[in-house]
């Protein structure tokens, strides 16, 4: 049990320097933070919902599974956004709710949000494991040909949403 709770404040300091190449992100000491081995994208896993607001907690105790994101970057002269097609949206189950642009640095992303909605109640009863809604928020910053762009992603709770804005906008460029 006090490993899970030492967790998250461990892989901050096995990941000291949390970011992606070319970014800090400054994420906060309850997130569960994994790099990739070759250290090109970041993943994150947080919760400000109870227990877990305070570290990974057990699902037992939250009773909702953890909301998560993914950070990295690309080359500075590529200009690829990151949005869902709309091919994508025609099935009913996922929604386009907004567009929220974050300041990044110098550069500006532009965050796509969707509604995901994965049961009709009766057929399909949410629970912990399966919730009936998921929130999506798929960001990028638009390339000026010199600093490397930043991806952003958001998949899980709505409530967890304002926290992943706040540690996008704490990203800044360190070359």
């Amino acid at each position: 049990m006090l490993v899970l709770f030492f967790l998250p404040v461990a892989s901050h300091i096995v990941y000291s320097g949390t970011g992606v190449p070319h970014y800090r992100v400054a994420a906060p000491l309850n997130w569960l933070i994994i790099k990739s081995s070759d250290g090109i994208f970041l993943v994150a896993f947080f919760s400000n919902h109870g227990a877990a607001q305070y570290g990974l907690t057990p699902i037992w105790f939250n009773h909702r599974m953890p909301s998560n994101s993914v950070f990295y970057t690309s080359d500075p002269k590529h200009a690829d956004e990151w949005w869902r097609p709309n091919h994508e949206l025609t099935t009913g189950h996922t929604t386009h709710v907004g567009v929220r642009r974050v300041q990044v640095g110098v550069l500006t992303a532009t965050c796509y949000e969707y509604k995901h909605i994965y049961s009709d109640g009766a057929d399909h009863p949410s629970n912990t494991l399966y919730p009936s809604v998921l929130w999506e928020s798929l960001c990028s910053t638009q390339p000026n040909g010199i600093q490397y762009n930043l991806r952003a992603a958001f998949f899980g709770d709505r409530e967890d949403l304002p926290a992943f804005y706040e540690v996008l906008n704490s990203a800044t460029p360190i070359d």
